[in-house]
Order: C-alpha cells, then sequence, then structure tokens
C-alpha cells in the first residue's frame, strides 16, 4: 500500500490555495499532530529527501543509542541502518525523489536497526510521508520487537 502525501497542489496541477492553519499547518505542525496520534510506537524521527536526520525523539537514545545532538543533521544510514541495507534505503530515497512513491509508507516493516554500540535489534517501523510547503518529510515510527515476539 502506497501513501497518499499532502501534495501543494491538484492531480491536475492546479496550484492549491495558499497553505493556512486549517488547509495545511506548517510543516513543524503538521509533523507534530501526525505524531501524536501514533501512540503504539515507542520512539520517532523525521528525515529529509536526502536521508537526513530532522528530529530525534528522546526514546530514541533508549532505542539506539544516540542522542538526538549526535543524530540531528547526519545520515540515517550512518546512524541505524546496517550495512547490508543501506543500498536499499538510498534507492528507495532516490525513488522518492524520482517519483514521489514510496513503497513502505503507510505499512508496518519488520527489520534491523543497528544500535549505535554496533549490535542489531528487530524492530518494526511505520513511515509516513509528509509533504508540506516546507518541503518533504518521513516520520519514523520504531519499536523494538521482542525476543519472543
Amino acid at each position: 500500500m502506497q501513501g497518499t502525501p499532502l501534495m501543494p497542489s491538484d492531480a491536475q496541477g492546479a496550484p492549491a490555495p495558499e497553505p493556512t492553519e486549517k488547509v495545511i499547518p506548517s510543516g513543524l505542525t503538521l509533523l507534530g499532530q501526525v505524531a501524536e496520534r501514533l501512540e503504539n510506537h515507542t520512539a520517532h524521527i523525521t528525515m529529509d529527501q536526502s536521508g537526513i536526520v530532522t528530529s530525534w525523539q528522546a526514546e530514541m537514545v533508549a532505542l539506539c543509542g544516540y542522542t538526538a545532538k549526535e543524530a540531528v543533521g547526519r545520515l540515517l544510514t550512518d546512524l541505524i541502518i546496517p550495512e547490508p541495507l543501506h543500498a536499499d534505503h538510498l534507492a528507495g530515497l532516490e525513488r522518492w525523489r524520482q517519483t514521489q512513491v514510496s513503497q513502505i509508507a503507510c505499512t508496518a516493516l519488520r527489520t534491523v536497526a543497528r544500535h549505535k554500540e554496533g549490535h542489531h535489534l528487530a524492530i518494526v517501523v511505520s513511515v509516513q510521508v509528509v509533504v508540506t510547503p516546507d518541503g518533504t518529510r518521513f516520520l519514523g515510527w520504531l519499536q523494538e520487537v521482542p525476543a519472543d515476539g
């Protein structure tokens, strides 16, 4: 299932109305609203379409070991994506930049993350794409999968 991003124009390319709080809030306001609605995941981050981390919730420290100061401004691939998955992650970002299509948006993907200390942990990640006048952001909600899960 593909995500349906909020777009600043309609399907025919007609300009959208000027952004307002009622039509499309600012990017940060919208990201906060989406984050508040997803309560089943333990940690969240945001990333831009270049793969740069733009926010890092405190719960990510417990999950992956990096502080927000260490993570924000860095490539997600350099932080928590294991080496064997780098190419897939980068290809997905490139596909988004070319087509605005994401194969993982609006899904729950079971995968592996790399902790700062080097060990891997099983996680479920859900991604939502948000396109606002301020730019595209990928919101990721991560939850560790218990060993018996």
